[in-house]
């Protein structure tokens, strides 16, 4: 397979399994330097032996709610893989339940994990995205972030969060 994006980097949230580790396998094969996040050290050991056989991929323990490590890891990211080309944020959560019975509790960590990390891997990552001449962001949402489905508002309205930050985030720049 060709290798047309050999050198560059993408950061991975959520890399551990589902769509996230699918999304680096893809693009490690492709010849990204893939560094796939997970929230465990079992789970960043786990991306990096799934990615043993690609060059300068790896996995990295990162809690996406913290955004002093957010942005420590995209630094070092950048420091020690030569930039950073590409954001894909893949983590997630949902958490579904009736609105009258939904818990504050269950909402800040559906808005912390969907919403608020978004804005923190973004705002670590567009600096070092524009240094490099420009990049990609993919924040992953959901058909939820358009239609509503019963016991689902929460989760609906953290991807729809999603949805018109991506957007708004491309005009700002």
């Amino acid at each position: 397979m060709e290798k047309r994006f050999e050198g560059k980097v993408v950061v991975i949230t959520g890399g551990s399994r589902g769509i996230g580790a699918a999304i680096a396998l893809e693009l490690a094969r492709q010849g990204y330097q893939v560094v796939g996040t997970a929230t465990t050290d079992a789970g960043a050991a786990g991306i990096s032996e799934a990615l043993a056989g690609y060059a300068g991929c790896r996995g990295a323990r990162l809690d996406v709610n913290d955004s002093a490590a957010t942005e420590a890891l995209i630094d070092e990211v950048v420091k020690t893989q030569g930039g950073l080309h590409v954001l894909v944020n893949n983590a997630g959560v949902a958490i579904h339940g009736d609105t009258p019975d939904f818990s504050q509790e269950n909402w800040r960590k559906l808005m912390s994990l969907n919403v608020d990390a978004v804005f923190w891997c973004c705002k670590a990552a567009i600096p070092h995205l524009l240094a490099v001449g420009g990049g990609t962001i993919v924040n992953v949402s959901s058909i939820y972030g358009l239609v509503g489905a019963p016991g689902a508002s929460a989760y609906e309205a953290s991807k729809g969060a999603v949805r018109l930050f991506t957007k708004s985030c491309a005009v700002d720049l």
